[in-house]
């Protein structure tokens, strides 16, 4: 007899075992949808970058001998993976105060395979720099990084959207600046678009103390009446960084507090070594299916039987 119990409680205990591995794959699968890019070489029709350094200008007056200078260097990148790098000569201050900005896509032709990347930079250095007779007229840096990519998903599905920004900032005063990443929808009637307004329409604005975000969205691939249905993604940077120390009043300069005594700083939004950049991505997220209540009366009831068949055998 106690052989006989002995047996059926290993063929309990192996059944239970099964339901409970059953149990477990229901709660963690989930059907889920793919995503569909509409371009992975960041073509026009489906995609939109802007990389430029619109604005690297300056005018610079030495006071002792009345030398002035003015300059500006803007440019643009050519491609998603294009790079634009500027220095404007800053003379009479060359080799003394440079101005360095910049912005970019990955630098290469294809966009991450998740999602998007931008990066970019403004710095002004000092070297020496004498601040009683060295006077910055007007320092101005505007730069922009930013880029578009769209996709559909075959079946509806949740995914999760998520965005981070690196980088650091060391700039006085109240500069502006943006950073963000955005996640929209939109429907397709005809020649016209629409943009959704269904919950899935994301912006994240990022600063110094807020650097990442996600969130969960359903996706659908048409909507209830067969229409297509698109959604884009974006990541910006946008710097406008500005500095003077002269005095157009009496015609003096001022001191930079930022600068140590021997006239050497640093003024930054991300270096050229370490840009800012701001990475987005969307990827399935995992949602449990719900279990039904006649599998959790099962499975509780076989945890139940095996317990008994153990007390038989005692």
């Amino acid at each position: 007899m106690i052989r006989r119990y002995s047996m059926n409680l290993k063929k309990t205990g192996k059944f239970a075992l099964t339901a409970a591995a059953a149990l477990l794959f229901l709660t963690a699968e989930d059907g889920q949808a793919s995503i569909v890019w509409d371009t992975y070489s960041m073509q026009p029709q489906y995609a939109a970058y802007n990389f430029n350094v619109q604005e690297n200008s300056g005018q610079f007056i030495r006071i002792t001998d009345y030398a002035y200078g003015e300059s500006n260097a803007p440019g643009t990148a050519g491609s998603y993976g294009g790079i634009v790098n500027t220095s404007p000569n800053t003379a009479p201050f060359t080799g003394t105060f440079s101005m360095n900005a910049g912005a970019q896509g990955t630098g290469s032709a294809l966009s991450p395979s998740d999602g998007l990347s931008v990066k970019a930079f403004a710095e002004m250095e000092f070297q020496g720099f004498d601040s009683s007779t060295q006077g910055i007229m007007g320092a101005h840096q505007i730069v922009l990084a930013n880029a578009t990519r769209r996709l559909s998903v075959d079946a509806p599905g949740l995914y999760n959207f998520s965005a981070d920004f690196f980088g650091d900032i060391a700039f006085p005063g109240n500069p502006e600046f943006g950073i963000s990443a955005s996640f929209t929808g939109y429907v397709m009637r005809g020649n016209e678009i629409t943009a959704l307004t269904d919950g899935t329409n994301l912006f994240f604005n990022f600063s110094e103390s807020s650097r990442s975000a996600n969130e969960n969205l359903q996706l659908q691939a048409q909507t209830n009446a067969g229409e297509s249905i698109f959604y884009q993604m974006g990541v910006a940077i946008f710097i406008d960084a500005q500095l003077s120390n002269f005095n157009f009043n009496s015609g003096t300069t001022r001191p930079i507090d930022t600068l140590d005594e021997y006239g050497n700083g640093l003024m930054f939004f991300g270096t050229s070594s370490a840009p800012l950049t701001v990475n987005a991505s969307l990827s399935p997220a995992v949602a449990p299916v719900p279990v039904p209540a006649s599998a959790l009366l099962l499975f509780s009831g076989l945890g139940g039987l095996a317990i008994f068949r153990r007390k038989e055998k005692k």
